[in-house]
């Protein structure tokens, strides 16, 4: 062993070893990337004998770079579905041998080899990157070094600076020089048109980095010249793309010696039948090997008693607005055992013979090879869970069958019970304990900027126990921060109705979606074909900006903004500015927007509905800040209604045979809770009244009588309405009404004069940011605002606003949870109706015909009635056989 650590892509080595070995398998998980990777770390470790090994990983999450250039990585096969199972299983694997799995939202793992590799080089010590990427050849320096892999899992070759210059003809800094050329298809990253690996190297070798290539862009004869000179911008672009940062908020123990504890994976091994593996782990410690005589198996960790309060709650208020029969629910006080005893269940007379009588509250931390439970008498059982009868171990049907025996009306504390909710029913199994306690859900409320993170991520094991010790952590947290309602009455329950929501899906009518089809495509040509006639171009691309761009503002001159990458801009935005001044952009928006359409989705809902005639979307109850839920493979929250033809989409969404939809809507919500937070009386007022609110406003603010208003100062004012919620400026307003920057001044300064309480309580919201560092919902919900403490002005400027819309948009979003959760407790009692879409203040239900006067009944009642405000909520009730017909 030596001062040295091991830096590992383990991305790119899963990738290359899932392709590069065939199939493989143990009772029906998929092991041959798992497999592969261990062969390579395996033989890294034995010939360089590192002290400490890191992995580290991409994230699902767009990275910077997405954000910069969306197309980046764009057009990559979607990931095949037993590699992707196998990404999530690796890092049990190596959490089970004491070796970090690493990953961080927003940024790569080369990142995250780069940062690591260059903290190491600051402390002197020397690092060998393991990956199979060729971008890493930019680390090298005589610290770091690169072994990239090669055919398949077999080979690999160790790399200094000289080394990548011998190999590939270019030094480590000039990687990205040659990335910023030729581009990279693999990545998308688009170089200069026309220029290959060869020509790259040749211009480097010749002038040294792209910089010095523009600068001699004059020098360079013929089309490459030209070419240069046309993409500079996009020479440059793409080498920023293709540098990896070194600054990634990343802290890792140099000096851990990790490596000594990986026996402690052999457990894990053996029960995948990994004995190659296991074998060469065991070499690595026995006589002559690499660790002889330095092994240490990693002891488990031992968590700190915590004392858990009674549920509190600092917001008492806000809760006594909410439902009565939903302030019943809460869970017993956590209270943590420090002393462990271990049972090994491996039958199910074994599981029912668990001394669980005194037990109220557990832990259950599910993988798909075991159940751990921890409990709080400070009982660790354990299950092996291998659905091949003829190995050792329980078949799942089994073990859950004899889990419901004994956990019945048990306290179950889990990690993001939706996802165990959907594994469970592909078992056909139907908990009968209850799930009171989520730490993934729980995290989110405590941040909510983190979204989704796995129990790894948050204690850095992967175990019942420290699902438990994470928990009452949690329970403290949640209560002295008046959030603990919050969880238990809103977040946790609605999880539960998501996954129903999940479960029932939305019945298509694939007739529709053909018909559409084709007046789509018809469209689509015809269109195209009527561009081409009117610009004078015929066969170019109207889907590509570069070559849309060049008609229009080259060879069409007409007049455009600043040049981007791939030319002049050709957004709506900009089209839409010159569009009086060719028959042609109005066309190739319309272009656009079918094209949309179809792609986004008829084409995506008739490749869904191949095998079944409903869709099934998937909830995101943590991928918003604002508390909001998003709607995600497919996204039906998207689906168009302000356009003709993309509200006929609707028209394909439908209740089934015998059934009918009931849609309810809520009328206003963000306004009527702006009145309610503000207490502004003359807003209150025009709530009360029961007239529109915007022709109100408008009579308010002009004031003259309401039968006066005509339609031009009801649209200022609904626009003024609806923009303050999200914190508009007068220049926005200007922007979205047409009408001048000193009418909006004037317009947005008589609206507060009118209503002084609104003006007063967004003042107020900025103040709490500022003191507090942070906003809250009328229910406690909070969203830290770092941006309020930034240097930026502008950043600043953007907390101001997010602090005036977050109380008003995120209560919002907590009374819809809210009347979801509430509404599908009433389901409970009402046979054939189902809640089957929420869409952000909208809920639909199907159910059969003969019920659907009692049903429309109970959703407008608990709608309206789920929170008592200052102001009345009216929901919208309509019943249809589409969604479409229902609105």
């Amino acid at each position: 062993m030596n001062n040295t650590i091991l830096l590992v892509d383990g991305s790119s080595l899963l990738y290359r070893a899932f392709f590069a070995i065939p199939p493989l398998s143990y009772n029906g998980v998929a092991l041959n990337a798992i497999h592969g990777f261990y062969s390579m770390l395996l033989s890294a470790i034995g010939e360089h004998k590192p002290s400490s090994v890191f992995v580290m990983f991409d994230e699902s999450k767009p990275t910077f770079r997405h954000i910069d250039y969306a197309e980046y990585k764009a057009g990559r096969p979607p990931m095949p579905d037993d590699l992707r199972s196998q990404f999530t299983l690796i890092r049990e694997f190596l959490a089970a041998c004491g070796i970090p799995a690493i990953s961080q939202p927003g940024f790569e793992a080369d990142d995250l080899l780069g940062t690591a590799a260059k903290l190491a080089e600051k402390e002197g010590v020397q690092s060998i990157i393991l990956t199979g990427d060729r971008d890493a050849l930019q680390l090298a320096t005589e610290h770091i070094s690169i072994l990239i892999t090669k055919k398949g899992v077999s080979e690999s070759l160790l790399l200094d600076p000289q080394g990548v210059k011998d190999s590939y003809g270019v030094y480590p800094a000039q990687v990205i020089d040659l990335k910023g050329l030729m581009g990279d298809k693999s990545d998308n990253i688009p170089g200069v048109p026309g220029v290959g690996e060869k020509t790259a190297l040749k211009l480097l070798d010749e002038y040294g980095s792209i910089e010095q290539v523009l600068a001699h862009g004059e020098e360079i004869k013929g089309k490459l010249g030209e070419k240069i000179r046309e993409n500079s911008q996009l020479a440059l672009f793409s080498k920023k793309l293709a540098t990896i940062v070194c600054n990634a908020p990343l802290e890792i123990d140099l000096y851990s010696n990790n490596v000594l504890g990986m026996q402690s994976g052999l457990p894990m091994l053996a029960k995948y039948r990994f004995n190659r593996i296991s074998a060469l782990i065991k070499a690595l410690f026995e006589e002559g090997g690499a660790y002889a005589g330095k092994s240490k198996v990693a002891e488990p960790k031992v968590a700190i008693e915590v004392e858990i309060p009674t549920i509190q709650n600092n917001n008492e208020d806000a809760w006594h607005l909410v439902h009565k029969s939903l302030m019943q629910k809460q869970i017993a006080p956590l209270q943590f055992a420090e002393q462990t005893n271990t049972i090994i269940c491996d039958t199910a007379e074994a599981i029912q013979a668990l001394p669980l009588q005194d037990v109220h509250t557990l832990a259950l931390f599910h993988t798909a090879q075991s159940i751990e439970l921890y409990t709080n008498t400070g009982v660790l059982v354990q299950i092996p869970l291998l659905v091949d009868l003829l190995s050792q171990g329980l078949h799942a049907q089994t073990a859950f069958s004899a889990l419901n025996t004994v956990l019945a009306g048990k306290q179950v504390l889990c990690h993001h019970q939706k996802e165990l909710l959907q594994t469970w029913a592909s078992v056909q199994f139907v908990p009968a304990f209850v799930v009171v306690w989520d730490s993934m859900i729980a995290n989110y409320i405590l941040e909510a900027a983190q979204g989704e993170r796995s129990l790894e991520e948050l204690t850095g094991e992967a175990s019942a126990k420290a699902l438990y010790s994470l928990a009452t952590k949690q329970y403290t947290a949640l209560n002295n921060a008046g959030m603990l309602h919050l969880a238990l009455l809103c977040e946790f329950p609605l999880s539960q109705t998501l996954f129903a929501m999940e479960q029932s899906g939305f019945e298509i009518d694939r007739n529709i979606l053909f018909d559409l089809s084709k007046w789509f495509s018809d469209e689509i040509e015809r269109l195209q074909n009527l561009v081409y006639e009117q610009t004078g171009f015929d066969g170019f691309n109207l889907n590509s900006p570069k070559q849309l761009s060049e008609i229009l503002f080259e060879r069409m001159n007409l007049p455009h903004g600043k040049k981007n990458k791939s030319g002049y801009s050709t957004n709506a935005e900009s089209l839409e500015k010159i569009a009086h001044l060719s028959p042609a952009i109005p066309n190739i928006l319309e272009y656009r927007k079918f094209t949309k359409l179809k792609s986004t989705y008829i084409d995506a809902l008739l490749a869904l509905t191949q095998t079944t005639s409903r869709v099934h979307t998937r909830f995101d109850q943590t991928g918003t800040v604002t508390g909001r839920i998003s709607s995600l493979d497919p996204n039906l929250q998207n689906i168009p209604i302000r356009s003709k033809e993309g509200a006929e989409i609707r028209k394909a969404f439908v209740a089934k045979d015998g059934y009918t939809l009931i849609d309810a809507d809520y009328s206003q919500i963000e306004l009527r809770v702006l009145a309610h937070l503000s207490g502004d009386e003359n807003l209150i007022k025009a709530f009360q009244s029961g007239k529109d609110i915007h022709t109100t406003t408008a009579a308010e603010i002009f004031g003259i009588p309401v039968e006066k208003v005509d339609a031009a100062m009801r649209s200022n004012a609904k626009a003024v309405n609806f923009g303050l919620v999200y914190g508009i400026s007068s220049f926005g307003l200007a922007r979205n009404t047409n009408i001048s920057l000193k009418e909006a001044e004037h317009f947005i300064a008589m609206y507060f004069d009118r209503y002084p309480g609104v003006r007063q309580y967004m003042d107020h919201c900025v103040e709490v940011a500022e003191k507090e560092g942070a906003i809250f919902t009328l229910f406690g919900r909070r969203r830290a605002l770092p941006e309020m403490q930034s240097k930026n002005a502008n950043m600043r400027a953007f907390g101001k606003r997010i602090a005036m819309n977050t109380p008003v948009q995120g209560t919002a979003a907590d009374i819809i949870k809210l009347a979801m959760v509430r509404v599908q407790e009433e389901l409970q009692n009402i046979e054939n109706a189902k809640l089957i879409l929420q869409v952000h203040d909208e809920l639909i239900i199907e159910c059969r015909e003969d019920v659907a006067e009692q049903v429309s009944q109970m959703l407008q009642e608990v709608m309206q009635n789920v929170v008592s405000l200052k102001v009345p909520l009216v929901a919208d009730i309509h019943t249809a056989k589409s969604w479409y017909e229902s609105k």
